[in-house]
């Protein structure tokens, strides 16, 4: 044996001066990569620099000491735990890769993946943040009621409203039905303090909770012995509930705030906007009691087919001083509007096909296997995609049905 191994001749490789090659390649393009760097770092400027530096180094170290030994862990017990189910099944050492190899399982990922990544548009991180940059300019500075009703005069009024009627000011988006603005409140007195307290405090007011919001009606000013004076706005002083609006919770900074509130719409032009804000300026429609502030409105952009609801939330915490939270949603409402939604589709019928497909298979082994059916780990894990899958395929029923749910309420009530 040995001395066959000194009769063989040695492997052929590449010359010696690959080696230098090699070397000469790794700097030039290390050369290349700092020169484009530095002239980047130029043109941001130090501050942006000194940032960019900054992300840099945490992000090469957090990769080095967190990312990837956690990777390699997770690796390695994943591979231990399949070794020792192969071992307890005395099943042959081939069986994972052939397992992880095999097409089916190929197929069925590459379908997943399809119908799961094909909900996500690239355009909708663009068209979230062009929005965000035009309604959201002096949002941040707002800390109280007067701020408040001149950021909407200004930034809010004029971005909303363009000169072509039913479309905001970038002119590619149109406004779907009406702007509002909605506020929920706490009840007089509501703190929870002794009655012979309350003498002694000027207007003492508990912070927002589902047990002390008002949901009485009023009259104008928050009037409650002149209901029917509200000079044609009394639908700013009624209380509006979750169910009547079709509304969700809203989860803020301070707290979860109800669907519902005094609502009112600002319209569908510019002086119509600017005369309702001026009565709710008018006539105190914020006032100490007010806990948050909601202005809501949808886009759509038919260039990309996205929606987009709008919520600017200004919360306060019975100080006085709001604290404001920006939240966009881009969806697609009209899925076959373009050559690659169908694609889309086909994969979610064929991921429903494959999920039959196991379903049968693991129907058959369970009859087979009764209760040891439920010791194997690979078993609880097929029967976990199952059901994860079932689940999902619900929500993206009810998400259909709701879409167009919405879309029939709008053109019914497009002023709304």
């Amino acid at each position: 044996y040995y001395s066959s191994l000194r009769s063989s001749k040695p492997p052929r490789g590449l010359p010696w001066w690959c080696v230098l090659v090699g070397w000469l390649l790794v700097a030039a393009t290390s050369g290349v990569a700092a020169f484009f760097t530095m002239l980047y770092g130029l043109h941001y400027g130090k501050t942006s620099s000194l940032k960019w530096l900054i992300s840099m180094a945490v992000s090469f170290v957090e990769s080095v000491f967190v990312t990837q030994p956690l990777k390699v862990l997770g690796f390695a017990a994943f591979f231990a735990l399949v070794l020792k189910s192969v071992e307890d099944e005395e099943e042959p050492m081939a069986f994972l890769p052939g397992y992880l190899s095999s097409p089916v399982i190929l197929s069925f990922s590459y379908m997943h993946t399809w119908a799961s990544y094909g909900q996500r548009d690239p355009s909708a991180y663009h068209f979230n943040r062009h929005l965000k940059h035009s309604f959201t300019q002096g949002f941040s500075a707002v800390l109280g009621f007067q701020e408040f009703f001149m950021w909407a005069n200004t930034t809010l009024v004029q971005n909303l409203y363009s000169h072509h009627p039913g479309f905001i000011t970038d002119g590619n988006s149109k406004l779907v039905g009406s702007a509002q603005i909605r506020q929920v409140r706490v009840r007089e007195n509501s703190c929870p303090l002794a009655p012979r307290l309350w003498t002694s405090l000027d207007g003492c007011h508990a912070p927002y909770s589902l047990d002390v919001e008002d949901l009485s009606d009023y009259g104008e000013c928050w009037n409650a012995s002149s209901l029917n004076s509200s000079n044609g706005f009394s639908q700013a002083w009624q209380y509006q509930s979750q169910s009547q609006r079709q509304g969700y919770p809203i989860w803020g900074k301070l707290t979860v705030y109800r669907g519902g509130g005094y609502v009112l719409p600002l319209g569908t032009n510019r002086q119509s906007a600017a005369r309702i804000l001026q009565y709710l300026f008018d006539n105190t429609w914020l006032d100490s009691l007010t806990r948050a502030v909601f202005v809501e409105f949808t886009v759509y952009n038919a260039n990309v087919n996205l929606f987009c609801i709008i919520t600017l939330t200004l919360e306060t915490s019975a100080l006085g001083t709001f604290f404001t939270c920006t939240d966009l949603q881009s969806l697609r409402l009209y899925p076959f509007t373009d050559g690659w939604h169908p694609f889309v589709a086909a994969a979610k019928v064929i991921y429903l096909l494959f999920l039959l497909y196991y379903m049968v298979m693991q129907g058959k082994l369970m009859r087979k296997q009764k209760w040891c059916y439920f010791h194997s780990k690979w078993s609880l894990l097929e029967l976990a995609i199952i059901l994860a899958s079932w689940s999902a395929l619900a929500v993206f029923v009810n998400r259909a049905i709701l879409a167009e749910r919405d879309i029939q309420r709008y053109r019914k009530q497009g002023e709304e």
